[in-house]
């Protein structure tokens, strides 16, 4: 009866069976949070087998099957409860490369201003027109070879370049970030029933060795690396 009257007013909803044979359900506005605190209050366990129900365009209903744990493999909140260091530590090093191209390109920008301020103008309105969507590269690559025409610089390279840069610069910090919240994070999970499937996953490859290798590739940017992208500016 539940089932029918979710078909009624949802589009999609879940149903969880437990091992104990009772079912619970959950519609698209609440599953996260019903799934955590059933799990984090030890009712349901990552085995328990989990139906999606959808309806197509349509309007034919159809079903997936699942277990709570693969389910929850699509879903951070979910799996921060099975995989939290894997999942601190992937989040961080996404961050981290996006912050670090976002960062090393302003530096870029601050590097011009100082040799050319006019190519640092123009080298932000390039930055400006990759991000439009849908034209944004070839916007770069056009407005690249239009200025190539009055200046040496290859605006599409430079920004390649410095974007790339950052983000290997930037990942590896914030992998050691992520995981050290992960590491962290996990001594509070360990309350649940759930067991941690994290092989490769620990304090010493998510958190000492980006640390380690970070620190490294930071120390060669700064002291090799940046002299160099200086002395090409002058």
């Amino acid at each position: 009866i539940e089932a029918e009257a979710l078909k009624e007013s949802k589009d999609w909803f879940i149903e969880v069976h437990q091992q104990n044979g009772i079912v619970t359900y959950f519609d698209n506005g609440n599953f996260i949070v019903g799934l955590r605190s059933k799990l984090i209050d030890r009712v349901f366990q990552k085995d328990d087998r989990l139906i999606v129900y959808s309806k197509d365009e349509q309007g034919v209903w159809g079903e997936t099957e699942f277990t709570i744990g693969s389910f929850s493999r699509h879903h951070f909140k979910l799996n921060l409860l099975f995989k939290p260091i894997k999942e601190h530590a992937l989040m961080g090093l996404k961050w981290g490369a996006i912050g670090g191209a976002v960062l090393k390109l302003l530096d870029t920008v601050v590097g011009l201003y100082a040799a050319e301020p006019t190519l640092a103008l123009l080298f932000l309105a390039a930055i400006g027109v990759c991000i439009i969507p849908r034209i944004g590269t070839v916007g770069v690559v056009i407005l690249s070879f239009i200025i190539m025409q009055t200046s040496s610089m290859n605006f599409f390279l430079v920004g390649l370049v410095s974007g790339v840069t950052g983000a290997l610069l930037g990942c590896l910090p914030g992998m050691f970030i992520g995981g050290a919240i992960g590491v962290i994070r996990k001594q509070s999970f360990k309350h649940t029933i759930q067991s941690f499937d994290e092989k490769g996953y620990n304090f010493f490859t998510v958190v000492l060795t980006p640390l380690l290798v970070g620190t490294g590739l930071i120390v060669l940017y700064l002291m090799v690396l940046n002299p160099m992208f200086l002395k090409m500016l002058e």
